[in-house]
């Protein structure tokens, strides 16, 4: 078998706007830049998703076997010591990753298996089903990697899994140097990210009611069915901007 450094299960697409997708790319551009060699499994949908977010269970079918061939295949040819696998705790993610860390365990035994958790993980797997496979992947995984400490406290609390925490990227040429001028009354407050419920919209929502003097400002994908009818006036949307955009806006903001 030909040997790799790690085999990253991770989607990955043309234009990446956000999550796991711009994490994966981030990733790939320094594994380039420290010689590490990373084989990708790209568990990305097969096309984007509506607005409304609906699941299309053929194209769910496609993709699942899409992937398991390809992980058959990689497994067949290609020796692994470590594999690092990305979720979002959906329900049917959730088993299709612990469906995938198990055909690595069994196929390739000495394989070291990273779970990573992009996820509020109290938040997403509320329900029982997903509990229980979220239970089975914490225990066949070697290591798991958490966003924060809240996360890390949930698995240790519930579940007696010990995690790493690691948060997201930040590109040190974004870290201001020069010192920036604070508004004494904030007027512009930005949100960058999924204009989803998922992401506390909802509760901005609310709180731009409560301040009508605040203009807040929305940066991000718009999930439709969640601004048709609850979009204060003091809110602006401004979809999915290119990253100099949104620079450009944060700097101006309170």
């Amino acid at each position: 078998m030909q040997n790799i450094d790690l085999l990253l299960v991770s989607p990955q697409t043309e234009h990446a706007k956000g999550g796991i997708a711009v994490w994966t790319d981030t990733f790939l551009k320094n594994c380039e830049k420290t010689d590490l060699r990373c084989d990708l499994l790209n568990t990305a949908l097969l096309r984007p998703r509506k607005q409304e977010r609906k699941r299309n269970l053929l194209d769910e079918a496609k993709r699942t076997h899409l992937i398991f061939c390809g992980l058959r295949k990689k497994l067949k040819s290609l020796s692994y010591p470590v594999a690092y696998l990305n979720t979002s705790c959906g329900t049917f993610g959730m088993i299709r990753d612990y469906l995938i860390a198990k055909t690595i365990k069994r196929k390739q035994p000495h394989c070291k298996i990273i779970l990573q958790f992009h996820c509020d993980i109290e938040h997403q797997s509320t329900a029982g089903i997903t509990q229980k496979y979220l239970k089975k992947i914490l225990t066949t995984v070697d290591e798991r990697f958490v966003l924060n400490a809240k996360n890390a406290r949930y698995l240790r609390q519930k579940y007696s899994a010990e995690s790493t925490v690691i948060p997201n990227f930040i590109d040190e040429e974004l870290v201001r140097k020069a010192p920036k001028f604070i508004c004494e009354t904030m007027k512009n407050a930005v949100f960058v990210g999924f204009v989803h419920a998922q992401k506390g919209i909802h509760e901005l929502f609310l709180l731009a009611n409560r301040l009508p003097s605040i203009t807040f400002t929305l940066i991000g994908e718009v999930r439709e069915d969640l601004v048709q009818n609850t979009l204060p006036k003091n809110v602006i949307l401004l979809g999915a901007k290119k990253r100099e955009e949104i620079l450009s806006i944060l700097d101006g903001a309170d």
